[in-house]
């Protein structure tokens, strides 16, 4: 018995020993990025509501249910979305929204909710919002390094729609500009443009437009190249135009099913038999779910007070009656969710319950019956923010039979570098991801792209579709024409003219000039075939300056009407073919010489604050704007003021199709790849009408595999190609959409892979030899007979005469390459140290340890959309290296939550955090010291220091450098500083250092280096780095060869002794002999040199890292198709020079690579000293508990057998 008295006391006091983080591990979840509601979360719980509140330890009051979202699918874990945990057989999961009865932030929130072992996961429930405004050029070619975390629904605004917020500001045709002309108006017959005193027509038809729909049948219109399109024709005249019996759902900002095109083609219970104002709060053609819009919140009208899902809609299936615009599907039933407001704004969670009504859609047709089945969901929106809740509805919908298809968005960005996108990560079985192309088949523009992300291009630039009937304006070109006045498509007598003849005389432009009659000097030329926006002729004109303003001038017009004349518009359309942007104001000049400048109808972006309609380069645009009330009261001419903005590239500008008219018609251009989505979208419902049976897996893979091969989209999609609607029905190329890699074999999953062998490359290697099972659906390839690597891996499958790209993970463990992976923490540390992605952090090193600081600034939006923040506890891990791949410790937060991320850095065998204090706006210095695992504060700095600079050990000197402090001048702006201050604990204080950063920047990226650490390194986060070894009097200028395409630019940095060395940014992506994305960086240099060691085969998400006794190590989150954790942790040798350290406690001092305490004794080992226990804490509590299991079941043995 004294034996296990014995044992059990010396269990106990073990026991005791241990960190209370090795008794149970808090479920802490680091600071959330992006754009949310505060305050509530998206949860995905599992057996019943009512677990929800189980498993917290606090009040079951705390957590209030505001709605239940959906009900998801069992069987969405075995497809690896709900990998967190397992579920028991025939659990209920569900999504729901909640928020805190107490008040807490998002933050707090979910860090309490995954306390809960019934919580599968928890995010933010973040904020959506259509992109109502054009970008620049230069925008587009510097697309933003790092995303916004809100949903972007994609339409660039453009001609012949108004304003989506708020139309245009008209001014009062009164308030003339008294602009005096040289000379009044001459209206000899010679000059005058009359037209004949006719009445013009009050009630005109609606005309047929389909001669401006090139996405169906491309003419070369938009200056584009004849049968560039998605190739319907064949499709139709086949006889397969559609079936009522399949239903699209277009979720948006609802859709007017008043529009006399889509009126017919909305949802006909007389037609499906069922009646959709009985499924879940619904209406007859739809549902409202969004939540946010004050103006409409009926759940049973899901009416669009935007445009934007009207126009998706009508591309889909608008009808075909020989009057306005059709769609690439004649027969469907069209079911409209509202899910964004009047200004294209919502919230994750509405679109959610968008796809919950719709699941019980399909569940209501089934019960009921019916012969409809809905086969696909448009989703012209995207979201740069992974959600996996909604992953899971979209998967809950594919099993179901449904595919959703998805806008790439309009940021030019190379998603394939944005691994933390949700297109990046969107279920691929179920889901399409599409590009936008021009009608020459040139990617468009603002199109973002990706070879391992965008599955298809389809057009996506100058797409003519349906409007609300609000939002009507006037277009010459496709108005009755006894509804114009004028008209001119500047046809003339040119051979196979396809646009309609001029009306009343055309109206030619000429140019500006002081001394001629009228102003109107040498007439504008015809431009070149082929760049006409409708037909075969339009104008060109000259050379536009950026520095100058090119003015056009009509002829003088008289308008011969009656006095009750209605109100009259003129349009045109305009195309600058390199220039950024051209704004054109026109100008109605009267008789008396005053003008008026002309309100713009359509909803445009002004950049320099004018009325002048702008013009994205490189696109035709068509725009209307008002003519005064008094327009016909006097002859007047129209006068073209033009200028670009981009002195890069000017050129001539194009014009056509120009009108004067009344008649207002619901239809207009959009660009965007939401323009693009519904073209995929309605090519889906067409193959669904063929194929009705097919599941959504297979509908899908048949448009993957049903595309044009294009040297345009080679390097930009999946594909490499753009939507070929015939082939996708008659002969799709072989697809695979799905790599499962087991320890023997790769399967390859997908479909028209073809039921004979073919022939299989990866990579540009024949892998053929490595078949062992060959089918329609399925390949297996002996992994031992494979060359490729772990990483993403191009695959040409060959199958009879069709040959399919596709680009998966897979692969065995790849050699080194310089880089040797690291051991990452376990259980509730590890998933909270996963969660934080875009989280960028910091890190610092001493005693042989590494110490990692998770970021605390976050930006959230409250329920009414006000712009809020929210301060967490900075998280903080240990690592420390060993020869097994080293040991991770969570260690206890600071009291000090900080206004920003924080900045930590290593000085005198102490780690020192810095940053100002969020309760008192004070800069406070936090000592955490190293040996006692505790916290205490160095000092509160004085007053006026910067925020978000970076803390470096500079020639034992603390430097603090960088930042940004607030305009003096604006209130509301902050301006990055380059001082640099030495700060001294003791003293208190921070006095300017004796340098400056060459360049103004708020958190910049330093390293140390050198052989006496004499080199300072700054990257500048915008891919450019700078160097100095001369106490930063000079700094030399280095730039880095990388990708561009919007890659995100975080990169991290350490100090060698020859310079620095950097891992993130990515050269030669889609070349996997020439990838590299580490570069090392020698003091003087002018240029980063690509090292040939790969920290990672695909691209990283905010990567941090040090160097530290001659190893560079880097954390950096991955997308999870590649590592199940999202993390990855490596390093790779390189020569360091530590800084000095002053062992704590006393005098004397040892370099960085001598551990503190005992010696010989790492971090690990000391904390381990009196416990002969290793430093993993889950292990210790096992052996620990284990230990006190058998004392006390020994003891009762002993007890028992004393009794007998």
């Amino acid at each position: 018995m004294k034996k296990y008295l014995s044992l059990l006391l010396t269990a106990l006091l073990v026991f005791g020993s241990l960190p209370l983080t090795a008794l149970a591990e808090e479920s802490q979840t680091p600071a959330i990025t992006g754009d949310y509601v505060e305050g509530q979360a998206i949860v995905c719980v599992e057996g019943g509501l009512q677990s929800l509140n189980g498993g917290r330890s606090r009040s079951a009051s705390d957590i209030q249910i505001v709605d239940s979202l959906m009900t998801i699918s069992d069987s969405a874990a075995e497809n690896g979305l709900l990998k967190s945990r397992s579920a028991a057989e025939g659990d209920t999961r569900q999504l729901v929204l909640v928020e805190s009865a107490a008040g807490e932030d998002t933050q707090t929130l979910i860090e309490s909710l995954k306390d809960n072992p019934s919580v599968l996961f928890a995010e933010p429930n973040y904020r959506v919002q259509v992109s109502t405004d054009e970008a620049t050029a230069d925008e587009i070619s510097q697309a933003a390094a790092e995303p916004s975390a809100m949903v972007s629904a994609e339409p660039t605004p453009s001609a012949g729609t108004q304003d989506a917020e708020a139309e245009a500001e008209k001014p009062d045709s009164d308030e003339a500009k008294a602009q005096p002309e040289a000379s009044p108006l001459q209206t000899e017959a010679s000059q005058d443009a009359g037209v004949p005193a006719t009445a013009i027509n009050q009630d005109p038809v609606v005309q047929d437009m389909s001669n401006g729909l090139w996405s169906m049948d491309n003419r070369g219109q938009m200056g584009g190249t004849a049968g560039v399109d998605i190739n319907t024709k064949p499709v139709w005249n086949a006889g397969n135009k559609g079936s009522k019996n399949v239903a699209v759902a277009v979720l948006d900002t609802g859709v007017d099913y008043t529009n006399d095109d889509l009126a017919t083609q909305m949802w006909d219970k007389a037609e499906t038999g069922v009646d959709l104002a009985g499924i879940d709060g619904g209406g007859t053609y739809g549902k409202n779910v969004c939540s946010i819009d004050l103006t409409a919140t009926d759940p049973t009208d899901p009416m669009d007070n935007m445009l934007h899902g009207t126009h998706c809609a009508g591309t889909i299936g608008a009808s075909w009656d020989k009057r306005g615009v059709d769609g690439v599907c004649e027969d469907l039933q069209l079911i409209a969710v509202k899910g964004m407001n009047s200004s294209g704004g919502g919230i994750l969670s509405d679109l959610i319950q968008g796809y919950s009504y719709l699941s019980a859609v399909c569940d209501t047709l089934e019960a009921e019956g019916s012969a409809t089945r809905l086969k696909a969901i448009n989703n012209s929106w995207s979201m740069p923010s992974y959600s996996e809740a909604l992953n899971t509805a979209i998967t809950t919908l594919g099993q179901k039979g449904v595919v959703s298809v998805f806008a790439a968005g309009n940021s030019s960005t190379n998603l394939d570098l944005e691994t933390n996108t949700t297109n990046g990560q969107l279920p691929k079985a179920y889901t399409l991801v599409v590009g936008a192309m021009n009608s020459d088949a040139t990617k468009a523009v603002f199109s973002s792209y990706g070879k391992q992300t965008v599955d298809v291009f389809a057009p996506g630039s100058s797409i003519l579709s349906t409007l609300p009937n609000e939002k009507t304006a006037y277009m010459a070109p496709f108005a009755d024409p006894s509804a114009n006045y004028i008209y001119d498509g500047y046809e003339g007598d040119k051979p196979g003219a396809t646009d309609k003849e001029a009306q009343n005389g055309g109206l030619p432009f000429y140019y500006y000039s002081d001394t001629a009659a009228n102003h109107t000097g040498d007439a504008v030329a015809d431009g070149e075939a082929g760049k006409a926006m409708l037909g075969n002729g339009c104008l060109k004109t000259t050379e536009v300056s950026p520095s100058t303003t090119t003015t056009l001038i009509s002829n003088p017009i008289t308008i011969n009407a009656a006095d009750s004349a209605p109100t009259a518009f003129f349009s045109f359309g305009a195309q600058n073919v390199q220039s950024s942007f051209s704004r054109i104001e026109v100008i109605y000049v009267g008789e008396d010489g005053t003008t008026v400048s002309c309100p713009v109808v359509d909803k445009v972006t002004q950049v320099d604050g004018t009325t002048g309609a702008m013009r994205r380069y490189n696109l035709w645009e068509y725009s209307t704007v008002q003519l005064p009330d008094n327009f016909a009261s006097q002859p007047f001419q129209l006068k073209l003021e033009i200028k670009v903005s981009d002195a890069s590239a000017a050129t001539g500008l194009y014009i056509d199709a120009v009108g004067i008219g009344t008649q207002k018609v619901a239809y207009g251009y959009e660009h965007g790849t939401s323009m693009a989505t519904p073209a995929v979208t309605g090519s889906v419902a067409l193959l669904a009408a063929k194929y009705f049976n097919e599941s959504a897996d297979v509908l899908a893979t048949r448009i993957k595999g049903g595309t044009t091969d294009s040297a345009n989209y080679t390097a930009n999609s999946i594909s490499g190609g753009y939507l070929n609607v015939e082939k996708a029905q008659n002969n799709p190329n072989p697809v695979v959409y799905e790599a499962g890699d087991q320890d023997g074999t790769v399967t390859l999953k997908g479909h028209f892979l073809g039921n004979e062998k073919g022939s299989i490359t990866i990579d540009g290697a024949d892998a053929t030899a490595a078949v062992v099972n060959w089918s329609a659906d399925v390949i297996t390839l002996d992994k031992a007979k494979l060359s490729a690597e772990k990483g993403r891996h191009e695959v040409v499958i060959k199958a009879g005469q069709n040959t399919g790209r596709s680009n998966l993970s897979f692969g065995s463990d790849a050699a080194a390459q310089g880089f040797e992976t690291l051991n990452l923490p376990q259980g509730e540390s590890l998933t909270t140290l996963a969660d934080q992605k875009g989280d960028v952090g910091t890190m610092a090193a001493t005693g042989g340890a590494l110490y990692y600081f998770n970021g605390s600034f976050l930006t959230a939006y409250t329920t009414t959309g006000i712009s809020d923040t929210r301060n967490t506890q900075t998280k903080v891990w240990r690592y420390v290296p060993d020869s097994s791949g080293g040991v991770w410790e969570q260690l206890p937060s600071p009291d000090t939550v900080f206004m920003y991320d924080p900045t930590a850095c290593a000085w005198q065998g102490n780690v020192y955090l810095m940053g100002a204090d969020v309760n008192t706006q004070k800069t406070m210095l936090l000592r955490f010291n190293v040996d006692e695992n505790s916290w205490t504060t160095a000092c509160e700095l004085p007053d006026g220091l910067p925020n978000q600079g970076t803390l470096i050990n500079y020639k034992d000197q603390l430097i603090y450098a960088g930042g940004t402090l607030t305009d003096p001048e604006n209130a509301g702006k902050t301006l990055a500083q380059d001082s640099c201050y030495q700060i001294n604990p003791d003293e208190k204080t921070a006095e300017l250092a004796s340098f400056k950063l060459p360049e103004a920047l708020a958190s910049p990226r330093l390293a140390v280096g050198g052989t006496d650490r004499e080199i300072i390194t700054l990257y500048n986060n915008a891919g450019t780095c700078y160097s100095t070894s001369d106490d930063g009097k000079t700094w030399q200028k280095a730039t880095a060869d990388y990708d561009n395409g919007g890659q995100s630019l975080l990169t991290a940095l350490g100090g060698t002794s020859t310079g620095a060395i950097a891992t993130g940014l990515v050269k030669n992506y889609n070349d996997s002999e020439g990838f590299a994305d580490t570069w090392t960086l020698k003091a003087g240099d002018q240029a980063l040199t690509a090292s040939c060691s790969v920290y990672y085969p695909a691209k990283t998400i905010a990567p941090v890292g040090i160097a530290y006794q001659n190893y560079f190590y880097v954390l950096s989150h991955v997308s999870k198709d590649m590592e199940a954790s999202g993390l990855v942790f490596k390093r790779m040798a390189v020569s360091t020079n530590d800084a000095a350290e002053t062992t704590p406690g006393g005098g004397g001092s040892s370099e960085d690579n001598q551990q503190n305490g005992s010696a010989g004794q790492t971090k690990a080992e000391k904390a381990s000293v009196n416990t002969g226990i290793v430093a993993d804490s889950t292990l210790s509590t096992v052996i620990c508990m284990g230990l006190l299991a058998l004392c006390l079941a020994g003891s009762v043995l002993a007890g028992r057998r004393k009794e007998g």
